[in-house]
């Protein structure tokens, strides 16, 4: 976006150097009209530009301040959650079969996943569906503290905000996160189990304890 305002800034001035030495081939009112473009199109370079060294230094400053703690923990992911198949599409890698999965939780953002093959045939584009996951096992997590705000990271996987409850040891998490979890079964909704009620992805915790 800087680069180009920068661009249309350049071009406009351009256009004046080159019009003005054709002999007169830009009038007045022309002439005050690109130069009042082109000073608001650099003073909202300069605005931009100080947004960002704003922001980048603010980013400096959190990371600073995190504290990260590596912990050797004995817990696991299990559970599942409730979403409806907006549309199932193929990955246009192995084959034309439609593995992937573009999907909504109630009140979220979609999010795209790859169903197991063995679950495709019970899956139909447009219902809903309890994906209960096969519990993946957690022994090493890191904890990443910024401000008032807490984050996990397990694996090699990106880093997930969090609201709370690992001292407790167990929390939900956003299925649409990038996290190591495969689908073991599904099957349609229980009535308790839809909108605000549905369930989550939880972390769950037996012992924790911190490492390096």
């Amino acid at each position: 976006m800087f680069r180009n305002k920068t661009i249309a800034a350049l071009g406009i001035f351009t256009v004046v150097l080159f019009l003005t030495g054709c002999g007169g081939g830009v009038t007045q009112e022309q002439y005050d009209q690109i130069s009042t473009e082109n000073a608001q199109l650099q003073s909202e370079n300069a605005q931009l530009q100080s947004e960002k060294d704003s922001l980048s230094a603010e980013n400096q400053k959190l990371l600073s301040e995190a504290k990260i703690e590596t912990k050797s923990v004995d817990a696991k992911l299990t559970g599942g959650f409730v979403a409806t198949v907006l549309q199932l599409m193929p990955d246009y890698v192995s084959d034309d079969t439609p593995r992937i999965a573009l999907l909504k939780q109630f009140q979220d953002s979609p999010f795209l996943f790859r169903l197991n093959d063995e679950i495709l045939p019970q899956i139909k584009a447009g219902e809903s569906y309890y994906f209960e996951i096969e519990d993946y096992p957690v022994s090493e997590i890191k904890y990443i503290t910024i401000g008032n705000d807490d984050y996990i990271q397990i694996g090699n996987y990106p880093i997930i905000e969090i609201y709370g409850g690992f001292e407790q040891g167990s929390f939900s998490l956003d299925p649409g996160a990038s996290l190591p979890y495969t689908i073991k079964s599904v099957r349609p909704p229980n009535e308790d189990e839809t909108g605000v009620n549905s369930p989550s992805i939880m972390y769950q915790a037996q012992g924790q304890n911190g490492a390096s």
